[in-house]
């Protein structure tokens, strides 16, 4: 991807000095980038400076190479582009596993263009329709707004971590996906990479276990079962500390999430006025957690999204053999329990 993002920034940065008036400049907020028949499409999503008409713009241009797209939206427009305030770019699943394009690493030198803006891969549709549609809703902020606060399902990819954890070794980035449902776009969980290209999309599980592993947790609700009957408990605090040691020949990374939780569905034949219930319930709780993160653990000999190899070569860089083993201590507090038992006192 590294062509594909130099030459955006030579796009918007072109000239932008020379202009200081808010009207003489089109604001880009989004831009999507997709690959069809060998042509690369690009749209572009302007912000709307005139009061008298609330609509954002997009521009839509199509090129043999990224540079002939650019080129093309340059002469559509009639205000210079500027990528000042540039939100978030969306990129669809043939971009990031293009061959001839690879992720740039100077970012680092910008200065006109922020390296904050976001990152997001498009999912079962190409880019410029989710920008369509984010554009057509007023939802953008909205949408960056809940892939920052909530994490659970999700991964807030900045393109400056993005790119950092693409050039660091012993670490893959992810991307947080987009999906188009009920004429309604949301976060569709995480896609993990190998060497910057999609190898798999996680379900609501694995991208659970992630955020989990990665101390990146949300509050978010968990179903838990016990003798084909189901309650919900709902994850308040998580806290992740990862440690590594050495025994033998082999490294030992020791997984310690700590959670404090609370019951907000309750539908077991355990009587919750005995003492015993709750911490047969945080056991139950537990091996639930244990199993959203094995799931995840099982697919890092795909990709090394979870970072374990990164830990071992931060604290041994000259190490070439990268043998390890995951234990896992998971503890479960549950905590508000009166609020149930009230609540099946009243029902009775």
């Amino acid at each position: 991807m590294r062509k594909v993002f130099i030459l955006l920034i030579l796009f918007l940065l072109s000239g932008c000095s020379d202009y200081k008036e808010l009207n003489d400049l089109a604001i880009v907020n989004t831009i999507g980038i997709d690959k069809k028949d060998n042509n690369y499409k690009l749209c572009l999503e302007v912000l709307n400076t005139d009061k008298k008409n609330g609509k954002n713009k997009i521009y839509y241009s199509t090129g043999k190479t990224i540079n002939e797209a650019i080129n093309k939206v340059n002469n559509k427009s009639s205000k210079k582009i500027y990528g000042g305030h540039l939100d978030k770019i969306i990129v669809s699943k043939d971009i990031l596993n293009d061959k001839k394009i690879d992720l740039v690493d100077s970012f680092f030198r910008l200065t006109e263009v922020k390296d904050e803006f976001d990152i997001f891969l498009a999912k079962d549709t190409d880019s410029c329709t989710i920008v369509k549609f984010l554009s057509k809703n007023n939802n953008s902020s909205k949408l960056q707004k809940n892939s920052k606060e909530n994490r659970s399902t999700s991964s807030y990819t900045n393109i400056d971590v993005f790119i950092s954890n693409y050039l660091k070794k012993n670490i893959d980035p992810v991307i947080s996906v987009l999906s188009i449902k009920n004429n309604e776009v949301y976060i569709d969980n995480i896609a993990i990479t190998n060497k910057g290209k999609v190898i798999k999309y996680l379900d609501t599980k694995e991208s659970i276990g992630y955020n989990l592993i990665r101390n990146e947790i949300d509050k978010i609700s968990i179903p838990i079962s016990y003798k084909e009957k189901y309650s919900t408990i709902k994850i308040n605090k998580s806290s992740t500390k990862n440690k590594l040691y050495k025994k033998g020949n082999k490294y030992i990374i020791e997984i310690n999430i700590n959670i404090d939780a609370y019951l907000t569905e309750y539908n077991f034949d355990l009587d919750l006025n005995k003492n015993n219930t709750i911490s047969k319930l945080e056991k139950i709780s537990e091996k639930e957690i244990d199993k959203y993160i094995s799931k995840s653990i099982k697919l890092n000999s795909k990709s090394n999204f979870l970072g374990f190899k990164r830990m071992i070569y931060e604290r041994y860089p000259n190490e070439k053999n990268y043998n390890y083993e995951v234990n896992k201590n998971i503890k479960i507090n549950i905590k508000r329990k009166g609020e149930i038992k009230n609540y099946i006192k009243e029902k009775e």
